[in-house]
């Protein structure tokens, strides 16, 4: 293992930094496609453990080039997905998202701002089970218990639409429960 260990600046083994594990599958559209407008149906997860600061998983759709392929952004596929993570990596909470980080979520007419904070837009938002006992879900939020104990929570089943109100009200308070009870996202 020591072979695959973070290094520093000097090439010097950092082990405190961690371990990553990258998988990325589904298609990669040659450079004439990417002009074109494609749209991608990659996946990939990353996840680093074992490090003395920050530990966590990420699994997204689409690539840096091209945006990802609607067909694949749906409910079931980022809910078992954001099950399968904590059910093998538990967590204090986790968050299926519409956001880019840094960029503040849009506001729809006569709505209020939307917090921003790094559980932007949730879609699917999860808390473990010491988490979720204090919390008094909004009766907007579709919620379930997770075989854990913990809570999960959804805006909506389709597929999230920042400019569909129905979505975006529910997703508001999720938003706000998460920054009460999810802790500092430390993004």
């Amino acid at each position: 293992m020591s072979a695959h260990v973070a290094r520093d600046e000097y090439g010097q083994p950092e082990p405190h930094d961690g371990y990553w594990i990258v998988g990325v599958s589904g298609d990669v559209a040659p450079e004439t496609e990417i002009a074109k407008g494609s749209v991608s149906q990659q996946a990939s997860f990353y996840a680093k453990a074992g490090s003395a600061f920050r530990n966590y998983n990420h699994f997204e759709v689409g690539s840096n080039f091209h945006p990802p392929d609607p067909s694949i952004i749906t409910y079931p596929l980022y809910k078992a997905a954001l099950l399968a993570m904590i059910s093998i990596w538990p967590a204090p909470w986790a968050n299926a998202q519409c956001s880019i980080w840094g960029e503040r979520p849009p506001t729809l007419p006569g709505e209020p701002a939307f917090p921003y904070s790094g559980y932007q837009m949730p879609w699917i938002s999860y808390l473990c089970a010491e988490r979720a006992a204090k919390v008094d879900v909004p009766s907007r939020v579709m919620a379930e218990r997770t075989p854990d104990g913990g809570l999960l929570m959804t805006a909506t089943e389709a597929r999230f639409d920042p400019a569909n109100v129905e979505h975006m009200r529910p997703s508001r308070l999720m938003a706000q429960v998460m920054m009460r009870y999810g802790g500092d996202p430390g993004f």
